[in-house]
């Protein structure tokens, strides 16, 4: 069976729901037939996809047909709709997930209106009710996200970029468990590096985040009102502590660059720009040989340390590489330090101040855990 077709909400015009909600007796019912007709229209794709999300799709029909017929029609709903009360999507998810438990209660047609106690649930400072309704639509509209994407990777042969979204951002957000180690989806891949695995994760994320607003976009048109949704979107998780996007879409610094240090040396170093393949080849004797074998070693390659200190330099400048920031910086710092400390050389122009002003930052970086003895003896040594 076919996967139920998404359908986004429309964008609200509250003039059109307050037209569409006006007394019955009012002096022009033709105006008011008009705003709902053109209200349902709009509307009704949405709440069936909704209702389907939901798995009643044996019952998703009839239980809109009778919402609409009972409560939307006859109970005149909408009047109790109020810009000044929250979304007006909230308001009708709120309204047809009423409906449709009671309606699966009693199985037969017939549902509770929406009183005012449903209404007063709407606008009180209780997040439950409304945080579970916009979580539950945000749910929706990152699945169908996820699902566009997963199409477009195979369509475009990126097999690789879906394969490491997946393992990374898909496991934590979407099922809870551990994200696969970047060292084992490398191996998975056939990549040299996981500095390769970072860049396809960045490749990923920028194409979810680019997707996710051209579906936004479907529903929201003004500029302004897309950043608020998608705001909303991760709000929206956040306050009912559950599928809390954020957490898993931040990499731990500590977490990045232990992988890094456990990484191969040349693979990574090979990416500098300046970097010459046949030196670097000579260099290193041993191609498992590591970051942290070689800022740890008690007789570092003053040369290779200089050639780590470039990478991390270069690393310094480019904002979407997963290193940018602490875990770079730190890699920087920890090359000058092991060629000062274990080989008595000096890889840097920069002055004794900033070395140590440098050592000094880098011993409060809770990522530098295993480097502290490192940056310890070194401080002592930029005296």
């Amino acid at each position: 069976m076919a996967a139920p077709q998404y359908h986004p909400f429309p964008n609200t015009h509250w003039s059109l729901v307050r037209r569409a909600g006006a007394d019955s007796h009012q002096p022009d019912p033709k105006a008011r037939r008009l705003a709902m007709n053109t209200l349902l229209t709009r509307y009704e794709p949405a709440l069936k996809s909704y209702l389907l999300k939901r798995h009643l799709g044996d019952d998703a029909d009839d239980i809109l047909q009778a919402f609409v017929a009972d409560n939307v029609l006859e109970r005149e709903m909408l009047r109790h709709a109020d810009e000044g009360r929250g979304k007006f999507r909230t308001f009708l998810i709120a309204s047809l997930n009423h409906f449709a438990t009671s309606w699966r209660r009693s199985n037969a047609r017939l549902a509770s209106s929406l009183d005012d106690s449903v209404a007063a649930s709407l606008a009180s400072d209780d997040p439950t009710p409304v945080a579970q309704i916009e979580a539950a639509w945000a749910r929706a509209l990152v699945h169908h996200v996820v699902a566009a994407m997963r199409e477009r990777c195979h369509a475009m042969g990126q097999e690789d970029v879906w394969a490491v979204f997946e393992g990374r951002m898909l496991r934590a957000v979407f099922e809870n468990r551990p994200p696969v180690p970047y060292e084992t989806l490398a191996s998975r891949l056939g990549l040299r590096s996981p500095t390769q695995v970072y860049n396809l994760l960045e490749t990923a994320k920028r194409l979810y985040k680019r997707l996710l607003r051209v579906a936004v976009s479907e529903y929201e048109h003004d500029e302004a009102n897309i950043e608020a949704e998608m705001m909303d979107l991760r709000n929206s998780f956040a306050a009912i502590g559950a599928l809390d996007e954020s957490a898993a879409w931040c990499e731990d610094p500590a977490a990045i660059l232990k992988t890094q240090l456990d990484a191969p040396l040349l693979a990574d170093l090979l990416t500098a720009p300046a970097a010459e393949e046949s030196r670097l080849r000579g260099l290193i004797s041993d191609p498992s040989a590591t970051f942290a074998d070689q800022l740890l070693s008690a007789s570092p390659n003053p040369d290779l340390l200089e050639a780590i200190k470039n990478f991390a330099r270069d690393v310094c400048n480019q904002v979407e590489n997963p290193l940018y920031g602490p875990p770079a910086n730190i890699l920087y710092y920890a090359a000058i330090a092991a060629a000062l400390v274990h080989a008595n050389a000096h890889i840097t122009t920069l002055t004794p101040t900033q070395l140590h002003k440098g050592f000094t930052w880098a011993l409060t970086q809770p990522a530098s855990k295993s480097l502290v003895g490192l940056f310890q003896q070194a401080l002592q040594r930029a005296r």
